[in-house]
C-alpha cells in the first residue's frame, strides 16, 4: 500500500511522507456542472474552478456576492472557461476547511434565497427560472 498526501489527509491533520503532486483532473457531475481541479502554480496549491451553464442566471440572484462572502481570500480570477475559481494553499490551509467541499451549494445558495424573497413580496403570477 502506497502513502499518498491528498488535500483530505493535510486538512484533517494527517502527516504523509509523500511529497504533493501535480494535479489536473477536470470532473463533470450528472447534470452538466464541471470542475476543474489543478495545481498549475506549485503542487501545494489547488486551484478548484467550476463551470455551470446557468452561472449568469444564478448571478441575478446573488450567487456571487455569496460566493465571495463565503471565500474571500481564497477566490481568484476564474480560469478560463469556467465561472468562478478558489486557489487553497496547502501549507497555509484555513482554520475552516469544510467550505471548499460545499462550493456548488454555496453558488446556488443566493438563487435559492433571493426568489423565494421576490415571491412572497409580490402578489403576481410572475415566472421564475432556476
Amino acid at each position: 500500500m502506497s502513502s499518498v498526501d491528498t488535500a483530505g489527509d493535510r486538512s484533517n491533520g494527517v502527516s504523509s511522507s509523500a511529497p504533493p503532486v501535480n494535479i489536473d483532473q477536470t470532473v463533470s457531475d450528472f447534470d452538466g456542472v464541471t470542475f476543474h481541479i489543478s495545481t498549475p502554480d506549485s503542487k501545494t496549491k489547488i486551484l478548484v474552478s467550476i463551470q455551470v451553464k446557468c452561472f449568469n442566471e444564478l448571478v441575478k440572484y446573488g450567487a456571487q456576492q455569496v460566493l465571495e462572502r463565503e471565500y474571500g481570500p481564497y477566490v481568484v480570477a476564474p480560469e478560463n472557461g469556467y465561472n468562478f475559481s478558489v486557489q487553497v494553499d496547502l501549507d497555509n490551509l484555513p482554520d475552516d476547511k469544510g467550505n471548499a467541499v460545499i462550493l456548488r451549494r454555496n453558488m446556488h445558495s443566493g438563487a435559492d434565497i433571493k426568489p423565494a424573497v421576490k415571491k412572497q413580496e409580490t402578489t403576481s403570477s410572475e415566472e421564475y427560472h432556476y
